[in-house]
């Protein structure tokens, strides 16, 4: 095997396990409300979503480990303690006991592996896309790196799909577990992976000329690439989590769709932006990396409408096409965003600016989109708020790349 192929396998395989993981829990929110706290409890959904962000709100600290970590010792050490400490967590929340079982232990159990999770992902998967675009010097650059968006969007599928699977009828109440179980075995198989993979040759010319991340004084002069990689992950965290994942249980509580055709109509959204982000990012190649973010931002201001308005009419079909609209507007952006990233930001502060910026702006933005979405739409009527809510963030999005440098 060409060891750039390794090198991708290697990245992918450890960002799609940790983000299958990782959105299971976000697609069964209305399920693990049920689980972990009471069953009679009005607010149930509210602390499920809560402990969802909260896992968000511990990523800046994960990525000033992993990000110091990666920019002094190594790409590939911090990727790999990064899967350790995903595959602990996850199979941790595996083996756990219902609230019914342990009371008000489960739910604060819970929230600790959520915020292990949480942390390990903060070194993943920025990290994950730095370590491609380090190997890779060829004429596809977009097309590379974005097998990164490919395998977490291949992961957010199995979660999707996942989900599906266990909100049917027929399957037994542990069978939730088993996801878990699973994707520990497949941090295991990442892990083997990741071992036998070389180090980044950029990081290896650092090292030799010793150019290392010296704290936070070598961020100076870097504020704009911070500032537009803070906005796009605001983009990327409030329009998945919100047109998606939320989207699932908005629906659901709605009565729009029954539980497993609301899944499945999010797993559909999920696999047509798995099979086409290769695709968007060899458009990004031929036609221009910054022009096909910039697309992603603007077009998202009518597929959002869109989208919602779809959903409204009780139909599994429009509730697809709806969902095939996140798709579109997805893929513009996720074809497209690491290549953009990683040019703007030097090597020495690579791996630390990127996951810095990220973590900071989907602890504040991703993390608490579902949140901000249920209590901006809390009647369930006054969905135009939260169209209102992503709209707004992809026009700055918008504005804050166009602003940047042009390539």
């Amino acid at each position: 095997m060409q060891s750039k192929n390794k090198v991708i396998i290697a990245s992918a395989i450890g960002t799609f396990v940790e983000w299958a993981e990782f959105s299971f829990y976000g697609y069964l929110a209305f399920k693990f409300a049920h689980l972990f706290f009471p069953e009679d409890s009005p607010y149930a959904m509210l602390f499920s979503l809560c402990i969802f962000a909260a896992s968000y709100l511990a990523r800046p600290f994960g990525s000033i480990i992993f990000g110091i970590i990666g920019d002094k010792f190594g790409r590939k050490k911090a990727l790999s303690l990064s899967l350790i400490l995903m595959g602990m967590a996850t199979l941790s929340i595996g083996l756990l006991p219902s609230y019914q079982s342990i009371g008000v232990a489960a739910p604060l159990m819970l929230l600790f592996l959520r915020i292990i999770q949480g942390i390990s992902v903060s070194g993943e998967f920025t990290g994950a896309a730095i370590f491609v675009a380090e190997h890779y010097h060829g004429g596809f650059k977009n097309l590379a790196v974005s097998w990164v968006s490919f395998a977490a969007a291949l992961g957010m599928m199995l979660g999707a799909a996942m989900a599906s699977i266990v909100s049917l009828a027929m399957m037994p109440e542990w069978f939730w577990r088993v996801p878990f179980y699973l994707g520990f075995v497949g941090c295991l198989i990442g892990l083997y992976f990741r071992i036998s993979t070389s180090e980044s040759p950029e990081f290896e010319s650092i090292r030799v000329n010793k150019a290392f991340f010296n704290g936070i004084k070598a961020f100076k002069g870097y504020t704009n690439q911070l500032i537009q990689c803070f906005f796009i992950a605001a983009f990327v965290g409030v329009y998945i989590y919100i047109c998606n994942l939320w989207w699932v249980s908005f629906v659901i509580q709605r009565g729009f769709l029954t539980s497993e055709n609301a899944h499945w109509a999010a797993t559909f959204g999920v696999a047509t932006v798995t099979v086409l982000t290769p695709i968007a990012a060899l458009l990004a190649d031929k036609f221009g990396t910054q022009k096909m973010l910039k697309s992603g931002f603007l077009s998202s201001v009518i597929t959002v409408p869109a989208l919602f308005y779809l959903s409204g009419f009780s139909s599994i079909y429009l509730a697809l096409c709806a969902q095939a609209l996140y798709a579109l507007s997805n893929i513009l952006v996720t074809g497209s965003m690491f290549r953009y990233l990683v040019d703007i930001f030097p090597v020495n502060i690579r791996y630390t600016g990127m996951g810095v910026a990220w973590s900071i702006s989907v602890a504040i933005f991703g993390g608490t989109a579902p949140l901000v979405a249920q209590c901006l739409a809390i009647d369930l009527a006054n969905i135009a708020y939260v169209v209102a809510y992503v709209c707004v963030i992809a026009l700055v999005a918008f504005v804050s790349v166009a602003k940047g440098k042009t390539f």
